[in-house]
């Protein structure tokens, strides 16, 4: 099996993780990763300076419920490229860097005590042991072979005919891919049909906590295994060696928003729930996105607090992300937000903390404020109808009745007709003579019995005169 991120090259900044499908609670189990290469793109030259490492590779363990991003969270044990073993998002060194070609065999031996030990080799060598868990930390779940890439191509041996390993590990230890099945755990599977999945799309206005909502939400219903896609959330997965400024954290925030972009699309082509962590104000932008998760249980959850409480949790958020949206573009927003009505392609529509009486109250007196300050939009200029020359304006009974006499003519868009001959053939007509005032009389006229026997009458046509007759 092999892979590499999904979106490396326009979004280089991105770490991108893969979870395995099958893990084991209790024995010495083991599995190998193979680093294949660096992908490198031009456009990673333009982030140079905000990365100076723009690719790296993690292996290691992991549970279910941890996020993707493997070594930031707890219950995530991984070991980076760079020589360092993470977890909870500490890094400290361990062993020594890997690149190109290193093979790193991942080794996890469960006790029977409940207590742990996960150890790394690189290229058959032993690095030792990088992390030793009491019982109390695993509590008996499950470990799930884990990866996780920035700008770099990952092959890993899982080979079910049970091909040897590239590197003979330590007695005892059992490649993950000869387990038999009941001596691994299987990770819960998605849903069945699109029928069965859930799409959460957050509605609010800057600020007001949907992402805080939509946190909880996840963490209250764990076993709908929820995809949170929000810019906050893909800006932690777009971690920087620089120190962050205001600067930077805007190129980070852009290149979020347009990645967020991308993976929702992704998403409504693959069987899962998602929360859709946008401010979602525009009502073209909300029809949009729930036309592409067609067939799935569409929801929308609106968050309009008090305008006190909005404005305390919008300092809040200044103080923690260090930059806030400038007035006019709040005003701006505020004009163009329109609350969600139900069946506009959602089957459900949830107020959490106003209903919506109160909030569409509130929202007009936010929209005669800003309708106050903001200028006055300039007027469209109406553009002129510029008036086609007369041969080219269709009849007044139309283009269908005009054309329905000659509809059958093979010369209709032919060139201009031959030099006449002897025997003529049917009168060819072109845009040039299609107004000719002559032309019905060329037509019914002289070529009248040329017509019908091109058509096939049953007396041929003769030309007695053995002349170019031009009119009758």
């Amino acid at each position: 099996m092999s892979g590499q991120p999904l979106l490396w090259e326009r979004f280089p900044l991105l770490w991108s993780g893969c979870r395995l499908s099958h893990g084991v609670h209790s024995g010495k189990v083991s599995f190998e990763v193979k680093y294949v290469q660096r992908l490198v793109s031009s456009s990673q030259e333009e982030w140079r300076k905000l990365d100076a490492e723009p690719c790296v590779l993690r292996v290691g363990w992991s549970t279910d419920e941890t996020s993707l991003q493997l070594g930031e969270t707890e219950g995530s044990y991984a070991f980076d490229s760079r020589g360092r073993k993470v977890n909870k998002g500490r890094r400290e060194d361990f062993g020594e860097p890997f690149s190109e070609g290193d093979i790193i065999g991942c080794y996890a031996w469960v006790k029977d005590s409940g207590q742990s030990e996960l150890s790394f080799f690189k290229n058959g060598r032993p690095l030792g042991v990088a992390f030793r868990l009491p019982a109390s930390r695993l509590k008996g779940r499950t470990l799930y072979p884990h990866v996780l890439c920035k700008n770099c191509s990952v092959s890993l041996n899982l080979d079910p005919l049970g091909s040897p390993p590239w590197y003979q590990g330590p007695i005892g230890f059992t490649p993950l891919h000869t387990l038999q099945p009941h001596q691994r755990s299987a990770a819960p599977r998605p849903p069945p049909s699109r029928e069965e999945c859930e799409v959460v799309l957050m509605v609010g206005l800057p600020g007001v906590g949907k992402s805080h909502w939509a946190q909880a939400h996840l963490a209250q219903h764990p076993e709908k295994r929820y995809t949170l896609l929000g810019t906050d959330a893909l800006m932690a997965c777009m971690r920087t060696t620089e120190v962050e400024s205001d600067a930077t954290r805007q190129l980070v925030l852009q290149q979020a928003t347009q990645c967020v972009t991308e993976l929702i699309r992704e998403a409504a082509g693959r069987r899962g729930n998602y929360i859709l962590d946008q401010a979602n104000v525009y009502a073209s932008a909300r029809r949009h996105k729930m036309l592409l998760f067609s067939g799935f249980r569409r929801r929308a959850v609106v968050v309009f607090p008090s305008e006190q409480d909005w404005n305390a949790r919008r300092v809040q958020q200044q103080r923690e992300r260090g930059s806030a949206m400038t007035q006019e573009n709040l005003l701006k927003i505020k004009v163009s937000f329109t609350l969600p009505e139900v069946g506009d392609l959602l089957e459900e529509v949830v107020f959490t903390e106003r209903p919506r009486e109160e909030a569409q109250r509130l929202l007009a007196a936010y929209k005669e404020e800003a309708r106050e300050v903001l200028p006055t939009p300039p007027k469209r200029k109406k553009q002129k109808y510029k008036h086609k020359p007369n041969h080219c304006r269709p009849p007044a009974h139309g283009w269908k009745t005009w054309n329905a006499p000659y509809r059958r003519d093979p010369g209709w868009t032919g060139p201009p007709p031959p030099v006449p001959s002897p025997y003529w053939g049917p009168p060819s007509c072109t845009r040039q003579d299609m107004y000719d005032p002559m032309r019905p009389r060329n037509c019914y006229g002289c070529y009248g019995s040329q017509w019908n026997a091109f058509y096939g009458a049953t007396a041929p046509f003769v030309d007695r005169s053995n002349t170019a007759l031009a009119y009758w």
